[in-house]
């Protein structure tokens, strides 16, 4: 059986089931051009919700708790906040809601459900 070199019934590229011949309508582009396109697409140039939320902590809690408690981690769609005492981290479960609201509208922290304060 002869090798056939070209295809130009398609006959074996709809066998293997690939586009009959090649796009000629777009030149081929270099590379870097795509992993550009990818890296954009990831958006990693942006601040983490987590240094968002750091930035923006003194504004979303009440003044006299700003230096007794931190945002420690976030994970699943939970922000875990360090408190540095006990009666602290009551009043701030009490604080809850107002401060959840506040962290929700600040950029790429939508996602954020609960606070869990440890």
């Amino acid at each position: 059986m002869p090798l056939l070199n070209n295809d130009s019934d398609g006959i074996l590229s709809s066998f293997r089931c690939l586009p009959n011949g090649r796009n000629q309508s777009l030149p081929p582009q270099p590379a870097q051009v795509g992993i550009d396109k990818i890296f954009a697409s990831l958006d990693l140039g942006g601040q983490s919700p987590l240094q968002t939320i750091i930035a923006a902590w003194a504004d979303a809690v009440p003044p006299r708790f700003k230096e007794l408690c931190e945002p420690a981690d976030i994970g699943a769609n939970t922000l875990y906040v360090r408190t540095f005492n006990s009666a602290a981290k009551q009043e701030l479960m009490f604080e809850e809601r107002k401060i959840l609201k506040k962290i929700s509208a600040l950029e790429g922290c939508s996602k954020i459900k609960k606070i869990k304060f440890l």
